[in-house]
């Protein structure tokens, strides 16, 4: 009222305010819910004219707050109050820690819980105590808003926060967050793990919904300004709709129900406020500005396709929050500790999408290519409502410090899972590195084990296997030291898939039965029984268990479909993982069909999906088995050009789908075209990788006669293929034995032919019909060098590697050479014939034959009519 000065001394007269502290005055006496509302919100009006001149408080609390006698309540003590345009002081300083701030109070659990008001908070703890310190965190640490926790800039919606404690405190008795520790405490208000008190606190629904909202850990998640908090506090529910059922003469009917009209507005969140910066109308505008500067065709198509899933997403997160809720503050069928791990099990899900949408906000071409694979591989919502797996926890980080770093790595992860989706696999190396050290030196397990997860998930992508095996495994070894049970089963799972795909499957039975269980802790997700079904169906491939692995890639389909959009990359990887099994049934249609499948699925997968352009690849070796050369040059060029845009040029799917050119050049007698293309990707190849290429100029060489030219060119690429690859080799020593043959080199090719016998000798899984051509090449050098009953011997032992319930060429071929010898050689001339009929029978089965089968056909009905003497 007054400054001035008297006996020297400077002075400031203020008001006289005969009252109590709010916490003494609510103390007091018995107060209703409206009373301390009213006299609350006086103060609150107080902070609200601060904030219109520019001031934050910063300091709020009950004991700045006096009630007068005459019921009025007036906020004192802004003392740390600055100016809300003055950068001096805006920032805590977090290298000064509570310890050093407040002095060492651990074992006053009374004042970090809060006890109640009127006496029952330690307001003459440390921890009550103001932290005034130049440079340190400012304000009453049990009031402050988690920005002040962290130090960060201090608005007025700090003020907000602090004001909205002090109106849960007034109203329930007790402050909204429950620790042991100063450093617990912070971590409950940073993570917003407030208690949220039931209807049975006598307090209305919308009331304790408007009060939570001020406590959200995010400023821009609070109310606007305190004017809109104190507009919404002021609105007397009841009283509204009262109003309005009056005026329409219903009070009568509904007045039974006015506490059932509260219950909604308690859980509603049409207002969308939790997608605020993570899917809203500027992010969906930035994502759409991205797409179209690619420039590329198809953007606008995939922008569609790309806002439709994140809808969907962010939809199914807005009505997972909404369960939650309902659970909690409508239902109470879960506690406050049960409401806050579905809450950051939900926070965990939105900082996917949020970072799955950074990518595509600042999206180039091939993030484009590869958006839908992006979207589908975000995370599955339904989990954050299994409480009964949450609770199941991990440990808590062990300061506040330790949570701000684990919060920003784990932001980092899910940037690294999505940079891994589009293909940005040198971002994500970075990331796995960056955040590898930061894991280390916070040393907490579940941070690590999600850092392995990533390392495995890019390695994996990278066909990496060993590498991935080793991530998993780790990753897995820190899921359980942890309990994290979600990240066990994922880790388990992936194991499996890159333990099924190595060569010598070392560990799977182990490995398969942990995933199962892992699966299993979590209640068995669709998306992860559909990728075990898969990792099983490799297994059964790898093993040449044809008929087990197709029944279990179909299995796996059914419940990919069945978890559809989130489980699009496993459908596809189903559907082509079949149409393998197929094709080596003999079933090349039925795989075809599955191969249109995926092709199909582009809009789910990304026009440019590396697993949509492999179908592609394979659907043209089927067209061009089938003779239909146009379709298959279509395709192989598909394929070409999509491996170029996503992998660039040293990609060696490129050099494969240029041999599948070269391919349908021979096929169409364009010799010079053929062998133009073989030179083109010799060129292209790599060394270690030129066996592809020259083993595709020896086929022309071949049509065009030049056997030695073909031999050579198969000596050279089994050179280059090494010993590493053992089944590539003796693949390769098997077509340099035919060459031989054909240039009447008998015993070379018997050489080459007992080559690969060798090599398959050593291999722990051979496909028996790989084994059982080569045993044929061999038996037909032994021909031509007649030694015919060794011959013999060999090709028996072939026709028991023949599957008897499948028509293949080579079985077709065992039967008639051996048919063949047994003729020669005057033996069992019964059982020859049988031999012949029943190759002739396949054959004419077969409406399309090529040369060498009619050539086979031919020598089959010659030999059922020879006439055997007895």
């Amino acid at each position: 009222h007054e400054v001035g000065r008297w006996r020297d001394h400077d002075y400031v007269a203020m008001e006289f305010i005969d009252g109590k502290t709010l916490d003494r005055w609510v103390g007091a006496t018995s107060r209703t819910w409206k009373e301390v509302l009213e006299i609350v919100m006086q103060a609150g009006r107080g902070l609200a004219e601060a904030h219109r001149v520019g001031l934050i408080h910063r300091d709020f609390k009950p004991a700045n707050v006096l009630v007068g006698q005459d019921g009025r309540a007036r906020v004192l003590d802004f003392g740390l109050a600055r100016s809300a345009a003055d950068p001096a002081d805006s920032h805590g300083d977090l290298d000064q820690t509570y310890e050093q701030a407040c002095g060492h109070v651990e074992g006053q659990t009374e004042g970090a819980t809060g006890g109640t008001v009127s006496g029952r908070t330690a307001s003459g703890s440390a921890f009550a105590t103001a932290l005034t310190m130049t440079g340190a965190v400012l304000g009453t640490p049990a009031y402050m808003a988690p920005e002040q926790h962290l130090g960060e800039t201090v608005s007025a919606a700090s003020d907000q926060f602090a004001f909205c404690v002090v109106l849960y405190e007034a109203l329930f008795g007790h402050r909204p967050y429950r620790a042991e520790t100063r450093s617990e405490y912070a971590v409950r208000v940073t993570e917003g793990q407030f208690v949220v008190p039931g209807a049975s606190s006598g307090v209305p629904a919308w009331l304790r919904k408007i009060v939570l909202k001020g406590l959200a850990p995010e400023p821009r998640d609070r109310w606007p300004s305190m004017d809109a908090l104190l507009a919404r506090l002021g609105r007397d529910r009841a009283r509204t709709w009262r109003r309005a059922t009056v005026a329409a003469g219903l009070l009568a009917v509904v007045g039974g129900a006015l506490s059932l009209q509260e219950r909604p507005q308690l859980c509603n969140y049409d207002d969308r406020s939790t997608l605020a910066g993570l899917w809203d109308d500027d992010m969906r505008r930035q994502v759409g500005e991205s797409f179209v500067a690619t420039g590329l065709e198809m953007a606008d198509d995939a922008r569609v396709q790309v806002e439709a899933g994140l809808d969907a997403y962010a939809n199914g997160l807005v009505a997972a929050r909404a369960r939650a809720c309902g659970d909690r503050w409508i239902e109470q069928r879960q506690t406050d500790d049960q409401f806050g791990l579905r809450s950051s099990c939900l926070e965990q899900r939105e900082q996917e999408l949020r970072a799955a949408v950074e990518v595509l906000a600042e999206a180039d071409a091939e993030v484009v290519l590869n958006s839908a694979a992006l979207v589908s591989s975000l995370g599955e919502i339904e989990l954050c409502d299994r409480v009964e797996l949450l609770e199941l926890g991990v440990p808590a980080p062990k300061d506040q410090a330790a949570v701000t770093a684990i919060a920003a790595a784990r932001q980092e992860i899910a940037r690294g899972h999505a940079a891994i989706d589009v293909g940005h696999m040198a971002v994500a190396q970075q990331i796995i590195a960056d955040v590898g050290l930061r894991a280390e030196e916070l040393d907490y397990a579940p941070l690590s084990g999600a850092v392995h997860f990533l390392a495995g998930h890019r390695a994996l992508r990278a066909r990496e296997l060993s590498e991935a095996r080793g991530d998993f495994e780790a990753a897995a070894a820190d899921a359980q030291r942890s309990g994290d049970r979600q990240l066990a089963a994922m880790s388990w799972t992936r194991l499996a898939l890159t333990v099924a795909e190595q060569e010598d499957g070392g560990g799977w039975p182990l490995t398969i039965a942990m995933a199962e269980a892992a699966v299993e802790s979590v209640g068995s997700p669709l998306r992860l029984q559909a990728d075990l079904e898969g990792a099983r169906g490799l297994r059964a491939l790898r093993a040449h268990d044809l008929r087990g692995a197709q029944e279990l890639f179909s299995r796996s389909i059914e419940l990919a479909e069945r978890a559809m959009p989130l489980a699009a990359q496993r459908l596809a990887t189903s559907l082509a993982s079949r149409a393998e099994v197929e094709i080596l049934q003999g079933d090349a249609e039925s795989a075809r069909s599955d191969l249109d499948r995926v092709v199909a699925m582009g809009s789910a997968l990304g026009e440019r999906s590396p697993r949509l352009l492999d179908a592609t690849f394979e659907r043209a070796i089927i067209d061009l088995e089938a003779g239909r050369l146009d379709d298959a040059e279509r395709s192989f060029q598909e394929a070409l050009d999509g491996y170029l845009e996503v992998f660039g040029p040293e990609y060696s799917g490129r050099v494969h789908a240029r041999l599948g050119l070269v391919a349908v050049s021979l096929g169409r007698g364009d010799k010079e075209q053929a062998r133009s293309l073989a030179s083109e990707a010799l060129t292209d190849s790599a060394p270690g990788t030129r066996h592809w290429a020259l083993d595709a100029l020896a086929s022309v060489e071949v049509e065009s006669g030049e056997l030695a030219q073909a031999a050579a060119a198969l000596r050279s690429a089994i050179e280059d293929a090494g010993t590493e690859d053992l089944d590539r080799v003796a693949y390769l020593q098997v077509r340099l034995g035919g060459v031989l043959l054909a240039a009447g080199e008998s015993e070379a090719a018997l050489q080459s032919f007992e080559q690969s016998l060798s090599k398959y000798e050593q291999l722990e899984m051979v496909a028996p019909l790989d084994r059982a051509e080569a045993m044929l090449g061999q038996a037909q050098a032994k021909v031509r060098l007649g030694r015919l009953d060794s011959a013999r011997e060999t090709l028996e032992l072939a026709l028991v590697l023949v599957p008897s319930d499948e028509v293949t060429a080579v079985g077709l071929k065992v039967q008639v050479e051996l048919a063949t010898v047994l003729a020669a050689l005057g033996q069992e001339p019964q059982r020859q014939i049988e031999l012949a009929r029943t190759a002739v029978a396949q054959l004419d089965g077969e409406s399309q034959l090529d040369e060498e089968l009619h050539e086979l056909l031919g020598r089959a009905r010659a030999l059922t009519r020879i006439d055997h003497e007895p």
